[in-house]
């Protein structure tokens, strides 16, 4: 009679416990919220500093004739599924949750500028604590999300005396490993 009514009691406990999402098991945020983010061993605006950093994923950005400048291109993976809300702190599962999985995979890129293939200058490799990044969650839904540790693949191309005025179309092709190929078209607009 005593082990009935204990497994009784323990059947909710168990339950509660086999229905609770994983995200509750993540750590508490640290406050104040949100954390700053720290790159190791450096920043892309150390690496390269006194321009104007521009990332080529798509948009419009306007910069002034001369202007020096880098544009910047890769990929990130982070190491847990643990993230959290900007907005609210709230935890969140980083999607696509890439836990267990290395910073081995990469991507194929090729970038060209009103149809001429450019190459990087630079590349690099950094680690970056409380990094933020989109994530969007199987329904659609998306918003800015700060995972505790992300490891970035950086490649940049520098334009350090910038470009004469006049629109610029930069295409860039990439081709994920284990992915779907994707492209972005940014112009870049200047001085005009």
């Amino acid at each position: 009679m005593y082990k009935r009514s204990s497994l009784i009691l323990l059947l909710p406990i168990l339950a509660l416990l086999v229905l609770t999402p994983q995200v509750s098991c993540a750590q508490p945020p640290p406050q104040p919220w949100p954390p700053e983010e720290k790159w190791h061993p450096v920043s892309l605006n150390e690496v390269t500093p006194d321009c104007r950093i521009v990332r080529i994923y798509g948009g419009d950005r306007y910069l002034e004739p001369g202007q020096p400048f880098v544009l910047y291109y890769g990929w990130y993976f982070l190491p847990t599924n643990e993230a959290y809300r900007l907005d609210t702190g709230e935890p969140v599962t980083a999607q696509p949750s890439l836990q267990d999985r290395t910073d081995s995979a990469n991507c194929i890129f090729t970038v060209t500028i009103d149809g001429q293939e450019v190459k990087p200058t630079g590349n690099i490799r950094l680690t970056c604590e409380w990094f933020r990044f989109l994530n969007v969650e199987p329904s659609g839904v998306s918003y800015t999300a700060v995972a505790p540790t992300s490891v970035n693949h950086i490649c940049y191309i520098e334009f350090p005396t910038g470009l004469s005025s006049g629109i610029y179309v930069v295409e860039l092709y990439g081709e994920p490993s284990g992915g779907e190929p994707f492209h972005a078209t940014t112009i870049l607009h200047v001085g005009v």
